[in-house]
């Protein structure tokens, strides 16, 4: 899905700038913990990368949906397609 390849996408980046040095200081002084943030539909993919990954300890997601539950009430909506997952 396309929230998978986002995710996906998302903690790879999250491993390339683990492996550089100016970003190893950096985490080694926050405890190799981190803080991400998304808007709008990556404010999901934010929750989803954190549910995947101990090193990101708080999530940022601004103008995004609160839950599942709020598609399925709104008579109509936007842009939520890319935000399915199979099951």
């Amino acid at each position: 899905s396309l929230a998978g390849i986002q995710t996906g996408d998302t903690l790879a980046a999250l491993d390339a700038a683990a492996k550089e040095p100016a970003w190893q200081r950096a985490f080694a002084s926050a405890g190799n913990r981190v803080t991400i943030a998304g808007k709008g539909n990556t404010g999901w993919i934010a929750l989803f990368a954190a549910a995947l990954d101990d090193r990101i300890h708080a999530v940022s997601a601004e103008e995004s949906l609160l839950s599942y539950m709020d598609i399925v009430r709104s008579p109509r909506h936007y842009y939520t397609t890319d935000l399915i997952l199979p099951g």
